[in-house]
């Protein structure tokens, strides 16, 4: 399963969006109930998933899909 498979699931399951297709240019305000909670599950889940902890610099400046992906690449590799 791809990094972008994997984010949709979560995603797709912390929102009950089982329809929702994400892009790279999607925000977070354009997905139903991702809030400031929502982004707090968000990160949670993705932690957990990907086994890694985000700092708060990480998360925060996050502005869609795509940047957030790329994080999850960085810290795959370092």
């Amino acid at each position: 399963m791809t990094i972008d498979d994997r984010v949709e699931r979560i995603v797709r399951d912390l929102f009950g969006l089982g329809d929702i297709t994400l892009t790279d240019e999607t925000t977070p305000g354009e997905v139903p109930g991702w809030d400031s909670l929502g982004n707090v599950n968000v990160m949670y889940a993705l932690e957990q998933e990907f086994e890694l902890q985000f700092d708060d610099a990480d998360f925060s400046q996050v502005r869609n899909i795509g940047e957030l992906k790329a994080r999850l690449r960085h810290h795959s590799i370092t």
